[in-house]
């Protein structure tokens, strides 16, 4: 008896006899045998992607928050150590069967929210200060924080605390990425190979990136470029880290 079977990009023919255990078996080694093909050919455009976003989605956060959040250009590694946290979180969170990188556009548009909030409050309210570094007995002078002396009547807020608030909203953006990224790397047979793509992707995100700022392109445009490069990626490829139905369908018979 002949069948065929629809996969991804062509239709495999099998042939099955009713009487032949060992024909049966060969049948399901055969569409096991495809179907791992077909994963590692798209875990491998995974890794590459996943390290172009990362990458490009990183240097945009860090121009773009420390251009938007008072005072926060003073520790731009908050944003660098804030993505490194997010990323290795999501690996980590990669055998979870919840998908976190579908939360991306909503923590991103909250944070992006968030830092026009707050710079439009802080223009807007003068009885706003932010403490960076104790202003009021200082050990350290940052310039452009001083013209705002803290006082009794003021509502004062320590840099510290605006930090933390962005801290944890920038990691938990790259958590989904790195969710994407550690089951694109437990998919990939090849370590060296795996990584040697995703670090490709990575110099690609920071080529990409650099050709932009070289371009004179805005920081609205940087990161709506970053949040259309991300949405396209999910729409199309990083959604697809699981196997297709029919194929668990036919694996628990």
């Amino acid at each position: 008896m002949a069948f065929r079977i629809a996969t991804p990009r062509s239709t495999v023919k099998i042939t099955k006899m009713h009487r032949s255990p060992l024909g049966e078996q060969m049948t399901v080694a055969v569409e096991e045998a495809h179907f791992s093909v077909e994963k590692v050919r798209l875990q491998a455009l995974n890794l590459f992607l996943v390290g172009f976003l990362v990458l490009f989605l990183e240097l945009a956060c860090i121009r773009w928050f420390a251009a938007w959040v008072v005072f926060l250009q003073f520790f731009t590694n908050v944003v660098l150590i804030a993505s490194f946290l997010g990323m290795s979180c999501g690996c980590l969170a990669a055998r979870q069967s919840r998908n976190w990188l579908g939360y991306f556009p909503f923590i991103a548009l909250g944070t992006v929210v968030a830092a026009l909030a707050m710079f439009k409050i802080y223009n807007h309210w003068s009885g706003l200060s932010i403490d960076v570094g104790g202003q009021a007995s200082p050990q350290e002078v940052f310039f452009g924080t001083e013209y705002r002396h803290p006082d009794v009547a003021q509502f004062v807020v320590p840099i510290e605390a605006v930090a933390a608030v962005f801290f944890v909203l920038v990691a938990l953006m790259f958590v989904g990425l790195g969710q994407v990224l550690g089951r694109a790397f437990d998919a990939y047979p090849n370590r060296v190979i795996g990584y040697t793509l995703n670090i490709g992707g990575s110099l690609a995100g920071i080529v990409g990136f650099s050709a932009i700022s070289f371009l004179n392109s805005g920081y609205a445009n940087i990161r709506l470029e970053s949040y259309l490069f991300t949405q396209q990626a999910s729409a199309n490829t990083l959604y697809r880290v699981r196997e297709p139905s029919w194929c668990k369908q036919r694996r628990r018979r």
